[in-house]
């Protein structure tokens, strides 16, 4: 018997290795997802129907979910592996290059819906068919397949400055669905029935709407808007109640109040006081910590820290300035990690 002769391994073979992740499945036990990725290049989503064993590919799909009643696969699709390194290539800067997509297959008649230049997306984690996601505002004029939504106006150069994105509530199971421009931050209810919002309104950053949108009456009403800023909203588990972070401060070292909001009362109340006076005398909400309900929607939490004092007006030109970074042994962390997480330390 002659010994087969064994090929050494080297380097030119690890991009062909692949690796199976995110595998999952379906609360009713019917349907089971995972992904197969090679080390380098495009991976494929794959949906296995337990039942009969039958198999669907998704090509360059990820990050499956299977909603709680397991009628729809959500995921994203991420744009081909040589497109993106192409542009890489040429230098092309990070928020132009290809972004992903979102895909919805209804398992039920195996239909996909596609989005591109998905922002985020968040799903209910009770059985319900609403989900909400944003698309960046620029591709979402060119993308035809939100079809039952409006479609946005076209903006003037000064419009496309803005941060905001386009907002789809969507129901893919009865086909219901609606959008919202230049908005800013979202949250949706963990049972579907309610989406809250913040949208810049006109022309500039410096006034807000804050709104939210029943999925079960498919109405949408306006909470609050004026000339400000909000950076937080969250909605409660029940969807019957949602508090928001607000500011009127023009400075850029803003004291964010917190207001909350009753949907069946329709009653708006700022729980913080009056410039602050239910809190810590000199504190204020901050904007960094995480706000939310306890599953009951009885108890409201949040974070507060001391109210940011205005950055004093630079009296030195440029050339007048010394800039030095000071390390002491002592030192936990070194100072290029220091400097690194800066942001990140002053938010905690």
């Amino acid at each position: 018997v002659i010994a087969q002769k064994k090929i050494p391994l080297n380097h030119t073979v690890y991009d062909s290795w692949k690796s199976i992740t995110n595998n999952s499945i379906s609360n009713d036990g019917k349907w089971v997802t995972y992904e197969i990725n090679p080390q380098e290049g495009d991976g494929n989503l794959f949906l296995y129907n337990i039942g009969n064993s039958e198999c669907d590919t998704i090509p360059r799909g990820y990050k499956p979910a299977l909603t709680s009643n397991s009628n729809m696969l959500i995921f994203k699709v991420k744009p081909q592996f040589d497109t993106v390194r192409a542009a890489k290539l040429r230098k092309v800067k990070k928020d132009k290059l290809p972004s992903d997509s979102l895909g919805i297959l209804t398992i039920s008649n195996g239909e996909v819906k596609k989005y591109a230049s998905l922002k985020s997306i968040s799903i209910p984690e009770n059985e319900s068919d609403w989900l909400a996601f944003t698309l960046k505002m620029q591709s979402a004029e060119a993308d035809t397949t939100v079809s039952d939504t409006a479609a946005p106006k076209k903006k003037s150069k000064k419009k496309e400055k803005q941060k905001g994105e386009l907002l789809v509530i969507m129901n893919p199971i009865t086909g219901d669905s609606v959008s919202f421009e230049n908005v800013t931050k979202y949250s949706i209810s963990k049972n579907g029935n309610l989406c809250a919002f913040v949208r810049i309104m006109g022309d500039t950053i410096d006034s807000v709407q804050v709104s939210y949108f029943n999925t079960n009456t498919k109405q949408q009403a306006i909470v609050k808007s004026s000339s400000g800023y909000s950076e937080n909203i969250e909605a409660d588990k029940n969807g019957t109640q949602f508090v928001f972070t607000y500011s009127g401060d023009t400075i850029k070292e803003k004291a964010f109040e917190l207001y909350y909001y009753n949907i069946p009362n329709s009653y708006l109340e700022l729980v913080t006081g009056e410039n602050h006076s239910k809190l810590n005398t000199g504190w204020c909400v901050s904007k960094d910590g995480k706000i939310y309900f306890n599953d009951t929607g009885s108890e409201l939490y949040f974070g507060t820290h001391p109210i940011p004092v205005p950055v004093q007006k630079d009296t030195l030109t440029e050339d007048e300035k010394v800039s030095v970074d000071i390390w002491n042994w002592k030192d936990i962390q070194l100072q290029p990690q220091q400097l690194k997480q800066l942001e990140k330390e002053k938010k905690r």
